[in-house]
């Protein structure tokens, strides 16, 4: 076996001829909070509990793993499902890739943008698919990549509540769940990553941004590095501007998050490198390369830089409005909230409790940008855990743009938020559970 080094931050009744066979549900990379091997294993035991097909779960992190995994070659499999996976990557002695070998479909369930897998993308493999979170994250596989025989839209289920929890017996007034990684130490990094590529250099060491990092005076970038990093500023400030049709009032943006409503006031990365990388300078490798893909996987940084700046912007909110808080999540001490006495830090937490801990918030902030078009599982959870929902995700209630819409989501009265709440909860909880989910995931695997 050998591997590829790139850039990349390394996510009704089925036909009777397939009711025997067995999907194979393979974890090749934990991802953040565990939820790589979560998520495949709860699509697993869902899919067994239909009872029409059989599904099999099984880890490959290690090189004993590798080993163990090569007894199933030679078995047969409706398909192979994984989350931004590494399978493609994995070449055989004989130079065939194991997929190949396999001779089933497999299915990269990406579970972020697209840009961060475009190496695990690349692989021409014979009988491979995708499936995304967002539709334009979907739209963009289909369009960059056209050796995927398919590539389908299926937000990732959730563990749902029982019952509803009432608001009187819930501890945590505001919760907000995820990390936050120092917008300074991105640029930094991002600046080490355009000196490498002017030096011909298509890898970094990222390991995420959890303290400040040293002034960005000691990178010093050859004219070529330069021309790159200043478009990856551009870009990133081309998707922070703010639109010209915000909605004026905040019903306008309080809306169920059930009713698959689009937030289309967010830019897409991809609209806004178009708008500044001309065909010319594609064709002609300006920014080390002529193909988009790749060029969009050079910036990744870009994409997590303007999310935590958003981050960055309701942290400050926040504190400006006295707002009391409990935090889940890495690198938020780096924000105004580190010195505020209003915050409560949990630190990081796996995410099979993260359920549990929404149950006991009466509201739950979802600071999580980019997802122009799709939902996150942070805010199907929280639905059906019965938490109020205040998202900047397509269909959400604030953007970025208008905080003081955020606040005043906040600020509403505990019983209108707990109406709120129930409504959306009877309406979800049984829509995005993992027994839906697996119904509408065998729906795409038997075409």
């Amino acid at each position: 076996m050998r591997d590829n080094n790139y850039i990349v931050c390394e996510f009704e009744k089925i036909g009777e001829d397939i009711l025997k066979e067995k999907i194979l549900f393979v974890s090749t990379r934990e991802l953040c909070y565990y939820s790589g091997s979560y998520f495949l294993k709860s699509m697993c035991d869902a899919i067994n509990s239909l009872g029409d097909i059989e599904a099999e779960y099984v880890r490959m992190y290690e090189e004993e793993d590798f080993v163990a995994f090569m007894d199933r070659v030679g078995q047969k499999y409706k398909a192979v499902v994984d989350v931004n996976s590494k399978l493609p990557y994995m070449i055989l002695e004989d130079d065939t890739r194991l997929l190949d070998k396999m001779e089933v479909p497999f299915y990269n369930y990406i579970l972020d943008h697209p840009l961060y897998h475009h190496p695990g993308l690349a692989f021409p493999l014979n009988n491979y698919h995708a499936i995304g979170i967002d539709k334009c994250h979907v739209s963009y596989m289909s369009e960059n990549y056209n050796h995927l025989k398919s590539v389908d839209y299926l937000p990732i289920g959730v563990e749902t509540s029982e019952e509803f929890i009432d608001y009187d017996k819930r501890g945590i007034n505001l919760l907000i769940p995820g990390t936050y990684e120092d917008v300074g130490g991105i640029c930094y990094d991002f600046k080490k990553l355009c000196q490498g590529l002017s030096e011909g250099r298509h890898d970094i060491n990222y390991g995420g941004n959890y303290k400040r990092r040293q002034d960005l005076k000691d990178i010093k970038l050859s004219a070529h590095g330069l021309d790159f990093y200043n478009l990856g500023m551009a870009v990133a400030e081309e998707m922070l501007a703010e639109p010209d049709d915000l909605p004026a009032e905040p019903d306008d943006l309080r809306r169920g998050l059930n009713q698959g409503k689009t937030n289309r006031h967010e830019r897409t990365m991809e609209s806004c490198v178009r708008k500044l990388v001309s065909e010319n300078d594609l064709r002609e490798g300006k920014y080390f390369t002529s193909d988009f893909p790749v060029l969009m996987n050079y910036l990744y940084l870009i994409d997590k830089y303007v999310r935590n700046v958003h981050r960055k912007m309701v942290a400050e909110e926040l504190v400006k409005n006295k707002i009391s808080v409990t935090i889940a999540g890495a690198g938020w001490e780096m924000t105004d909230l580190g010195d505020y006495n209003k915050a409560n830090y949990l630190g990081q937490i796996d995410i099979s409790d993260t359920h549990r801990l929404m149950e006991n918030a009466k509201a739950v902030l979802d600071v999580n940008p980019l997802f122009v078009d799709g939902r996150h599982d942070r805010v199907s959870s929280a639905v059906t855990a019965g938490a109020y929902v205040i998202s900047d995700m397509a269909g959400g209630n604030y953007n970025i743009w208008q905080l003081d819409k955020m606040i005043q989501e906040i600020q509403l009265p505990d019983d209108k938020k707990e109406a709120e709440a129930r409504k959306n909860y009877k309406q979800c909880k049984d829509k995005y559970s993992w027994e839906a989910h697996a119904a509408n995931l065998l729906n795409i695997l038997k075409d």
